[in-house]
């Protein structure tokens, strides 16, 4: 029977040994990971994995983990960051049931590596000592893993051996080994260690004494300081110096001050330095008092005033200097010059910038010394004689103008000013300033001045006066020149007088004002009949702008386009011809008919005019003459008052009105036409075509007229007048039985 209490493991009577791994190098200050495993895992009956031996409880985590296909395990793992200090302990992870009953447990030696622990550096015999005297340094480690392998020794935090000896030792000697001295130990974990630093004292005499001075030469009036040093361990304690040839000493102080020295302060000293070891003795030095060059003056030779281009001699003259005088240095008024090395004498040609005052210095290795100034003044015509025009920039028509003659220099002053335009002299204007009021374009030219003095006299560089305005005088010019035939490109350009040049132009064909392009040149290609006009250009400036008058363009057809014109006339008028011909046929065969049927009619003859008067329906037939031709015709005629033989009848006859049947059309049909017999061909005869007009409405006028075609000679005409009234009839083309028609025919 099974225990509640026992945990049976599988395969086996008693629990498994816990499994420790431990990592292959556990350093110091870096985390490390412990793990501590079994091979048994069941929820039902749980297991405990703890850890002992670092003293304090260590965080630690279970889980389980599936090692294989067969099986699972329980492992804990512990997390810590050793130390030094854990070097060397046992680590145990003991394995217990849940009820805390124990069952077994493994332990592991940690190895902890660090660095070498408790560094120190010790000194035999003392860290005081005298020159001589033998040191040994000695770097004492307290804990290491790995044991130390490299030590370093410092003086005064600089490195002066490396080596793996743990102890150094030499003969001490002056300053060469006092200081700070200290020692660090390394073994390749993480960084070296070091120790404390240890002060060594090493004792000597007072050596290697001297005096120092100033290193530029001592000038007379200064304050001069030498100073004694020496290397001596202890310190110097006293001090002492002598000049040579005096048997007193000087001073027992470090110092030997001279407030301001004198010339006769030069000669040889040196010092002694002493201390509780020894005295040392400085080397003699020799100390000389200097001063800059003394009364120094500066003369020249020339008359005054110089003229221009004469040559000027000056001398600098020294009257004492020690050292001697190195160079001369020249100033002009006040500036630095010209420098000229151990020559007194200076040359120039005088110019107007070479006037002013002078002073020369005379220089050694000590100072330099000034002369008073002396004035050179030199003469000359008037230099730098320039025009100035007021207002600067835009000048245009109508504004007030201001040209200044300005002199940049001249000595003697200016007397007489000369204006000029081109090469003309002005002889209004003899002041420096020359006054244009109301300037105008014809203003606009080239402008100078001349300024004179005594000496000579000074002319101006040329000034351009530009009167600006808008433009003006605006036409169109045409390229080519002469007849425009169509699909030639033609050439615009717009000429304008402005100042400044006109910048903008714009282009308009007069037609509506429309704008057709901007630029100074319109260009037209191919241009067609159809561009035919009044074109005019706009131009304008930074002032103004202006229009041109129109130009007209005439653009002819080309010869290609008139032969074309032409073939196409040419077709008409054949086309035209043969209906002409078509037309004469058929009216030459309507005539013969017409002049038979008024052969049969009834003629009543009267002296230029006649009447027909209508017949009675039962014994005349009526007539339908009927125009062939529907083109209006302009008819000729005249009232002839010759003989009876020359006048032309005609008897018309309309049907009667009171029919109950319609009046047939005045226009028959062609069929009908053949009722029309013709019995005479007479050529002589001439005939008219009458054609009945549709009956006006109620309260319009009635007209009546005929159609007459001409004859083949002539062309006559007849007039239809109606000379009596008509009575109302029920419609618009009924008339009563009685009415007459009459017709008077002119010719």
């Amino acid at each position: 029977m099974i225990n509640e209490h026992f945990i049976r493991f599988p395969d086996a009577e008693s629990p498994p040994t816990p499994q420790i791994r431990v990592p292959q190098k556990i350093q110091e200050s870096r985390s490390a990971s412990v793990t501590c495993s079994v091979p048994y895992h069941c929820p039902d009956y749980p297991v405990n994995l703890t850890w002992h031996g670092l003293g304090e409880t260590p965080t630690t985590s279970n889980d389980n983990r599936k090692l294989d296909t067969s099986g699972v395990e329980t492992w804990s793992v512990l997390q810590f960051t050793p130390t030094w200090n854990d070097h060397g302990k046992n680590l145990t992870c003991q394995l217990s049931s849940q009820n805390g009953m124990e069952s077994s447990q493994s332990s592991v030696v940690l190895d902890v590596k660090y660095a070498p622990k408790g560094v120190q550096l010790s000194v035999t015999p003392n860290t005081t000592v005298e020159e001589g005297e033998k040191l040994l340094l000695e770097c004492v480690i307290e804990s290491s893993n790995p044991p130390v392998s490299e030590y370093r020794w410092y003086k005064n935090m600089q490195l002066i051996y490396e080596w793996q000896d743990q102890s150094v030792t030499f003969e001490a000697h002056g300053d060469e080994h006092s200081g700070s001295y200290h020692c660090e130990a390394g073994n390749g974990i993480g960084g070296l260690s070091s120790s404390k630093t240890l002060m060594i004292d090493v004792h000597y005499a007072p050596k290697e004494t001297k005096v120092d001075m100033p290193l530029e030469p001592i000038r007379e009036g200064s304050t001069v300081v030498l100073r004694c040093r020496a290397r001596a361990n202890p310190p110097v304690s006293h001090y002492m110096w002598d000049k040579a040839g005096q048997h007193e000493p000087l001073s027992a102080q470090q110092e030997l001050r001279f407030g301001k020295i004198l010339p006769n302060n030069s000669g040889s000293y040196r010092c002694k330095a002493q201390n509780p070891i020894g005295t040392s003795e400085s080397s003699t030095i020799s100390l000389d008092v200097q001063y800059a060059p003394k009364d120094v003056e500066l003369s020249t030779g020339n008359r005054q005033p110089v003229r221009d281009r004469d040559t000027v001699t000056l001398t600098c003259s020294v009257g004492r200097s020690n050292p001697g005088v190195t160079g001369f240095v020249w100033y002009k008024d006040n500036n630095h010059w010209y420098e000229n090395a151990k020559v007194n004498l200076l040359r120039f040609l005088a110019t107007s910038e070479k006037a002013g005052k002078y002073q020369c210095v005379a220089r050694n290795t000590i100072g330099s010394t000034r002369s008073s100034p002396i004035t050179v003044d030199v003469q000359y015509a008037p230099r730098k004689v320039t025009v100035v025009l007021e207002p600067a920039g835009l000048i245009r028509e109508g504004n007030a103008v201001t040209l200044s003659c300005r002199v940049g220099e001249a000595n003697p002053k200016v007397s007489d000013y000369t204006w000029y335009k081109a090469e003309r002299i002005l002889d209004n204007a003899k002041t420096s300033v020359l006054s244009l009021r109301n300037v105008a374009s014809a203003d606009s030219g080239s402008y100078h001045c001349a300024a004179r003095n005594s000496l000579d006299t000074a002319h101006s560089s040329p000034t351009e006066l530009d009167v600006q305005y808008g433009p003006r005088h605006l036409r169109v010019l045409i390229h080519p020149p002469g007849q425009i035939i169509e699909t030639m490109t033609v050439l615009l350009v717009c000429e304008a007088d402005a100042n400044p040049t006109a910048e903008l132009y714009e282009w308009y064909r007069k037609e509506g004002m429309e704008r057709l392009a901007g630029g100074r040149t319109l260009t037209l290609e191919s241009i067609e009949v159809e561009e035919s006009g009044e074109y005019f250009c706009s131009a304008s400036n930074s002032v103004s702008g202006g229009k041109s008058q129109p130009f007209t363009v005439t653009v002819h057809y080309s010869n290609a386009t008139l032969l074309k014109q032409g073939a196409m006339g040419l077709g008409t008028g054949i086309l035209f011809l043969l209906l002409l011909g078509l037309l004469f046929f058929a009216a030459k065969r309507w005539k013969k008919r017409t002049i038979t049927y008024m052969d049969k009619a009834p003629v009543v003859r009267k002296r230029g005019s006649f009447f027909v008067k209508k017949k009675p329906r039962r014994e005349e037939p009526y007539s339908n003459m009927v125009n062939e031709d529907p083109r209006p015709f302009r008819s000729l005629g005249y009232l002839n008052e010759g003989s009876d033989t020359s006048v032309s009848y005609a008897t018309l006859q309309f049907p009667p009105r009171f029919s109950e049947e319609p009046a047939p059309s005045a226009r028959l049909p062609r069929n009908n036409q053949k009722q029309i017999v013709l019995e005479s061909q007479d050529e002589a005869v001439i005939y008219s075509v009458v054609k009945k007009p549709r009956q006006p409405h109620k309260g319009q006028t009635k007209n009546d007229y005929e159609n007459v075609v001409p004859g083949e000679e002539e062309l006559h005409y007849s007039s239809l007048v109606n000379l009596a009234p008509r009575p109302h009839t029920p419609g618009p083309d009924r008339e009563p039985e009685g009415s007459v028609e009459y017709a008077a025919l002119k010719l």
